[in-house]
């Protein structure tokens, strides 16, 4: 099983974005990763398990420093009251599923 603990940034709870370091990238499947504009390669959907939400998307390779998932988590980081500081931590329970759950820094 692998896990990724992320701080969350204030970009993060703004935009409702997951930001992953580009050092993640074998974090998930290679036919995955989109393009920002999703102009290119569009990526085959992942799933991630957050909450009572379900995200389906593929990964945006957002930046030459960070990925992010294609959806916004703006509902699941609201429903939690989540603030910059806090942690989320992101299990892989398979080749194309992810658990997301929120840990508060206060």
């Amino acid at each position: 099983m692998q896990v990724r603990e992320i701080e969350l940034i204030q970009s993060s709870i703004d935009n409702g974005r997951i930001y992953f370091p580009i050092s993640d990238v074998t974090f998930f499947p290679t036919d995955s990763l989109s393009d920002r504009e999703l102009e290119g390669h569009k990526g085959t959907d992942v799933l991630f398990l957050a909450g009572k939400h379900r995200y389906v998307g593929p990964i945006r390779v957002s930046s030459g420093r960070r990925l992010s998932p294609q959806r916004s988590f703006a509902q699941f980081l609201t429903e939690f009251g989540a603030i910059a500081g806090d942690k989320l931590v992101v299990t892989r329970n398979s080749e194309r599923e992810y658990e997301v759950k929120h840990m508060p820094s206060r």
